[in-house]
């Protein structure tokens, strides 16, 4: 399997580290819908804390990834959903976390309001498997 992370030569630098398009050859994929930030309970992690929600959803991520032998290198598109447009610098600090020189394409949407209450981040990704 292989990746090839494309920039056309008159895009700028994005302004956050993220791919414009990726191209994939060969592998499976593995389409990981809806993280909410909630414990092994079900119960929502850091009520009004982005920080820590953004952290417990990469986390669930983590070990979805985990369940097929997967990194987060092997991400090809990320689409976060929040609810305010300062959370969006936050939720980057956590992104880069996990995240170190293989960036997907990724999206950011906002919504008034997300699938549960007090839920300040969701996040849907697709991942490569080989």
């Amino acid at each position: 399997m292989e990746t090839i992370r494309i920039r056309p030569k008159h895009f700028p630098v994005p302004v956050a580290p993220f791919s414009y398009a990726i191209k994939v050859i060969g592998g499976s994929f593995m389409f990981i819908p809806n993280q909410i930030p909630v414990d092994s309970r079900g119960q929502i992690v850091g009520k009004g804390d982005i920080l820590s929600q953004a952290t417990q959803v990469y986390e669930n991520l983590k070990a979805i990834l985990s369940e097929r032998n997967v990194t987060f290198e092997n991400i090809v598109k990320l689409t976060w959903y929040l609810t305010t447009r300062e959370n969006w610098k936050p939720v980057v600090e956590v992104r880069n976390k996990y995240f170190k020189d293989k960036w997907p394409a990724a999206t950011f949407v906002l919504l008034d309001r997300l699938s549960r209450e007090d839920v300040l981040i969701e996040l849907n990704a697709i991942a490569i498997i080989e």
